[in-house]
């Protein structure tokens, strides 16, 4: 447990954020900033698309970069749940968000 404590801050001292919605066609996007404000371009991006009632299987999205740090995958239409993990110049950031 203290080690996910520990990550926690480690991550969060990072500054990084993200911006999770839907593209006009569709796709899952996410849009990734470092502390600065600017577009995290160029990182290694993993999400996982959970559909919170169980009703879909879980899996991992093909991730491409769009534009400089915006990261798009096809996904679905309806409800799911995005975890994604971000790794950049040699740290991980982790955060979970939501699709309608």
């Amino acid at each position: 447990f203290n080690r996910w404590l520990d990550e926690a801050a480690k991550e969060k001292s990072l500054g990084w954020s993200a911006s999770i919605h839907r593209d006009p066609s569709g796709r899952a996007n996410v849009a990734l900033t470092d502390s600065k404000g600017q577009p995290l371009a160029g990182a290694k991006v993993v999400i996982n698309a959970v559909h919170p009632l169980g009703r879909e299987p879980d899996h991992q999205l093909e991730v491409s970069e769009v534009s400089p740090g915006v990261y798009a995958a096809p996904l679905a239409d309806g409800r799911w749940r995005l975890r994604v993990t971000a790794e950049a110049a040699g740290k991980t950031w982790r955060t979970v968000g939501e699709l309608l």
